[in-house]
């Protein structure tokens, strides 16, 4: 595939699909749905990283704020270095709009006099609660850089987000426009879950991570589950072999 849109709005479940087909075209319409089904689950751990990297930038902008203290907000020593003062392992935690739990650390955060919007972290890490039954989402990254101007975060150096459900998101580089609620990484994507694997050349998010767009080569490997393999609901083929099939194998067959 040379590229690849994923929106939770245009993924019908199986309950769309009319009754009294024929068996054949019955049996791949709820393969598709099954198909559909994960895409969904898959989804919905990957939105979560659009607030991760919010997360992140609140953090940043709390560091430096002039106001004065920030609820949640510790701090260790600071330094000056040149240009540019250093504060050691800031740690901020506190809530989001919906209740939900986060904290972001560092190794240290950087700010330069002379660019005074631009702020750095270095070994940067956030958890964010993603669910009401405890479920946590965390995102380390080497380097986040974020411009409170242009309210614009880069990220870079080894990025990865991860659930304790066996899902992560490995990336080089993100950039995230908070403006516009959208977000980019031209380098190389690999999202792995239980069921499904995906790798691409770049991702494009937007309407603030409810479209997603996967470019260039996407290629995408779907596991079967063990109870499909046990219930031999799953496409034929050797037990415990990962089915693959392109975008265009997910729609309805008509």
């Amino acid at each position: 595939m040379s590229g690849t849109t994923l929106a939770l709005a245009s993924l019908p479940g199986a309950s769309n699909f009319p009754a009294g087909l024929p068996a054949p075209r019955r049996s791949r319409t709820f393969a598709a749905a099954r198909r559909h089904s994960r895409f969904v689950r898959f989804l919905k751990f990957v939105i979560p990283v659009g607030s991760l990297i919010a997360v992140a930038a609140v953090a940043a902008v709390s560091l430096f704020n002039p106001l004065g203290r920030i609820p949640g907000l510790t701090v260790g020593p600071i330094s000056f270095s040149g240009s540019k003062i250093a504060m050691e392992a800031p740690r901020l935690t506190g809530f989001r709009k919906d209740n939900k739990p986060y904290e972001v650390t560092a190794q240290v955060a950087y700010q330069d006099i002379r660019k005074p919007n631009v702020i750095e972290l270095k070994d940067m890490k956030a958890k964010l609660a993603v669910d009401s039954s405890g479920g946590i989402a965390n995102l380390v990254a080497k380097t986040g850089i974020f411009d409170t101007g242009k309210e614009h975060l880069d990220l870079k150096d080894d990025i990865k987000i991860w659930t304790a459900k066996g899902e992560t998101v490995l990336l080089k580089t993100a950039s995230v426009d908070f403006k516009t609620g959208s977000g980019v990484s031209r380098d190389p994507v690999q999202i792995d879950t239980p069921t499904l694997s995906l790798q691409a050349d770049g991702m494009e998010i937007a309407e603030n991570g409810q479209r997603i767009t996967f470019t260039g080569r996407v290629r995408t490997t779907l596991v079967r589950a063990p109870e499909a393999r046990k219930s031999g609901a799953a496409q034929p083929g050797p037990a415990g072999a990962p089915a693959k099939f392109s975008q265009a194998e997910t729609g309805d067959r008509r």
